[in-house]
């Protein structure tokens, strides 16, 4: 499966759900003994880029462990842990279920947010989405005589709960689809995909 794998991290693929249990396993053993031994004072692990581009580079001296027993003890281990927790069937295998991705109202209100997404994405991908972090907005943009783009963010077009908008692109983010942005010149501009419009005026106007 590992060797079939396109590196992609779908919402309904088992092996992203694997490699992300071993890569998470292949971490600790890699860097624990490492921070273990600062005692009490609280260090970061370095990110996962890092430590594959470390991995990738053959600067293998800067781990605290030989680094060719903690990629195949990790991988056993993984594979072991895996298979208990998740049986031996591909098919029951789901990463973006397994991590129950959460967006949370920014006031901590409970029932306004949104949660148990299946989302795809992982926080190292272009799609950077864990499990209660990422980028609300997100744009693609090609400049030129004429600006295009593409975006998306995960609620609505507004922030009344009780409007069948309020998350209306909540699925599209979490799958990681892009819409067309419209840059428009003028108000009266494609009236056509004008839903509303709102006039401000002075008073005694």
């Amino acid at each position: 499966l590992l060797g079939e794998w396109d590196h992609t991290f779908d919402a309904d693929s088992p092996i992203a759900l694997f490699y992300t249990n071993w890569r998470d396993h292949l971490l600790q053993l890699l860097w624990d003994p490492l921070l273990d031994s600062f005692g009490d004072v609280y260090v970061l692990r370095p990110a996962t880029s890092t430590t594959f581009r470390l991995l990738l580079d053959g600067e293998h001296h800067v781990f605290p462990v030989d680094v060719s027993e903690a990629v195949n003890r990790s991988f056993r281990e993984s594979a072991e842990r895996f298979t208990r927790r998740y049986g031996y069937d591909p098919d029951e295998w789901q990463y973006g279920r397994d991590r129950n991705a959460q967006i949370g109202h920014l006031a901590m209100l409970p029932g306004f947010g949104e949660y148990e997404l299946d989302a795809s994405g992982t926080p190292e991908a272009i799609n950077a989405t864990g499990s209660r972090h990422a980028p609300s907005w997100r744009m693609i943009v090609e400049l030129g005589p004429e600006v295009r783009a593409r975006g998306h963010f995960p609620g609505g077009q507004t922030g009344n709960p009780g409007h069948p908008d309020y998350a209306r692109f909540v699925r599209d983010w979490s799958d990681g689809r892009f819409y067309n942005l419209h840059f428009l010149r003028d108000p009266g501009d494609e009236p056509e995909r004008t839903a509303s419009t709102l006039r401000l005026q002075p008073s005694g106007h």
